[in-house]
């Protein structure tokens, strides 16, 4: 059992995002299941034949429970909200104050999390089920048994839960709330995109074919696909859940070993430094490179590809390692 103490100090911070998050939901799911209703009503004057006008509702009830532009405000507010539960207390005296407290580190941890997740769970959950009654209560709503509407919800769901514990596993390493949200959003996508940078350097160098088609591994762990609940079969889900369990796991374990005295630094284990410097080094020249041979050297081969490719890299690479430099300076 959570200490009552710990929830009631991390709800105090969180209170307001939590908010947020569930007007977001609100606006996905019940606000845009109305605005789409009255939509269809306007559309239903354009199609004569019955099974047209079917097929039309069928493949609309679908895109009301995929993803708009309020999944990507709820992806932002919930990589913010596990910012506010570690890094903005480890950027102020808070965090000092929570480790006076008699709690162990663990404790403090799952509360973040579970109330962190909590909050995720309950703002989409009642958020989905109203948007699903406005449909389903709607002259419309016969349409919804044409819908597999189980993985229409976890999916989504399944997606949020591993984002979370994502950007709770950077929280334990990064020393303050701008560190954590901004790692949070880039390694959301390095995978991917680190993966794009490097078989990109391979191909302009005549070592493989790229198509930019990523293998399948690849677009499995890619979690923002799952937003869309479409062509996602119930097992698919396994991935981002069992990515959701390690990150929570790892998250946890590193949150118990974490040194207190580094907390307002960039990363709060030195021991990480060399890493991230070779890893933005690299990635920032593999992505300078990229860029310069699009931009410039589009429909070039050989040589001119090549050289085009070296200058991006070399340009971007400096640029990366002032940056570099001035992170680190913060450490020192």
């Amino acid at each position: 059992m959570l200490p009552k103490a710990l929830w009631k100090k991390e709800w105090k911070h969180v209170s307001l995002i939590a908010w947020g998050i569930l007007i977001i939901f609100l606006l996905e799911y019940p606000f845009k299941a109305s605005m789409k209703i009255e939509e269809w009503k306007e559309e239903r004057e354009h199609y004569v034949l019955d099974w047209e006008w079917n097929n039309f509702l069928i493949h609309q009830m679908e895109y009301s429970f995929t993803a708009s532009v309020f999944t990507v405000f709820a992806v932002v507010l919930i990589i913010v909200l596990a910012g506010i539960l570690i890094g903005l207390e480890r950027s102020s005296k808070r965090h000092d104050f929570s480790l006076a407290l008699p709690f162990s580190k663990r404790s403090m941890f799952l509360t973040k999390w579970v109330l962190g997740f909590a909050t995720i769970l309950f703002s989409y959950t009642v958020s989905f089920w109203l948007g699903y009654l406005v449909l389903l209560r709607s002259e419309y709503g016969y349409v919804l048994t044409e819908l597999d509407v189980t993985t229409i919800f976890f999916a989504p769901l399944a997606a949020y839960f591993v984002i979370f514990s994502l950007a709770m596993l950077i929280g334990t390493i990064a020393g303050d709330m701008r560190s954590q949200v901004t790692l949070s959003f880039i390694f959301l996508f390095f995978a991917q995109g680190f993966s794009i940078i490097l078989l990109h350097f391979l191909a302009t160098h005549g070592l493989i074919y790229f198509d930019y088609v990523l293998p399948p591994f690849l677009q499995d762990i890619f979690w923002p696909t799952y937003l869309t609940s479409m062509n996602i079969a119930i097992a698919d889900l396994i991935y981002p859940i069992i990515g959701g369990v390690i990150f929570f796991i790892v998250g946890m374990l590193l949150f118990e070993k974490a040194p207190a005295e580094h907390s307002g630094e960039f990363l709060v284990f030195r021991s990480l430094h060399p890493i991230f410097a070779f890893g933005i080094l690299i990635s920032s020249a593999l992505a300078g490179g990229l860029l310069m041979t699009t931009m410039i050297s589009f429909g070039f081969t050989g040589g001119i590809n090549v050289l085009s490719y070296w200058i991006g890299a070399i340009v971007a690479g400096g640029f990366s390692w002032i940056i570099i430099k001035r992170l680190l300076q913060i450490s020192k």
